[in-house]
């Protein structure tokens, strides 16, 4: 099974995240209905994406208080596991 990186998982998360009134616009402009609304509407989901999804990726890297403490689902202690995991293996094979 292919698994992708974690940064490339991130940028998928954050583009699915970001707001998307393309078809909304376009669709106002095509049938001349409520144009200048739309066009507001999108702007201003563009504006809020842009201050709340810095705000949240700050949150969930956890820089405020701490390395992924504040990660839901156990993110920490999973990664901390990962980590101790990882030491041990590379113990056990440099042990020679």
């Amino acid at each position: 099974m292919l698994i992708p990186p974690p940064t490339a998982v991130g940028i998928v998360v954050l583009l699915a995240a970001m707001p998307t009134g393309d078809n909304a616009y376009i669709f106002a402009v095509q049938y001349q209905r409520l144009v200048n609304p739309v066009s507001g509407a999108v702007a201003l989901g563009t504006l809020l994406a842009a201050v709340t999804l810095p705000a949240v990726v700050w949150w969930w890297r956890g820089e405020a208080s701490g390395a992924f403490t504040s990660a839901p689902n156990g993110l920490a202690k999973a990664n901390n596991r990962s980590a101790q995991a990882q030491e041990r293996e590379h113990r056990t094979n440099h042990d020679d």
